[in-house]
């Protein structure tokens, strides 16, 4: 999973999600609240809690136990 950094969204990460695909490696992102698609005020934080939150629940829906599973965070997103 990507999360990305401030201002960002998740697909600005699709290069490297192609590269990781061609190697045979699943990869997946979303929008952080406030962040490209999302809801909310768009660059507004509530609450850094909000962030991780938000990335608890991602792993949660998309985590398989019977593969290895990777966290990727760049910049701010790297911090949650």
């Amino acid at each position: 999973m990507i999360v990305h950094g401030y201002a960002k969204h998740g697909y600005r990460y699709d290069h490297v999600a192609k590269a990781m695909n061609e190697s045979q490696i699943e990869v997946f992102s979303y929008d952080q609240l406030g962040h490209g698609s999302s809801g909310g005020l768009q660059g507004y934080i509530p609450s850094f809690d909000v962030l991780v939150d938000d990335v608890n629940s991602v792993i949660r829906e998309y985590k398989d136990d019977q593969v290895p599973n990777f966290l990727f965070g760049h910049s701010m997103g790297g911090l949650v």
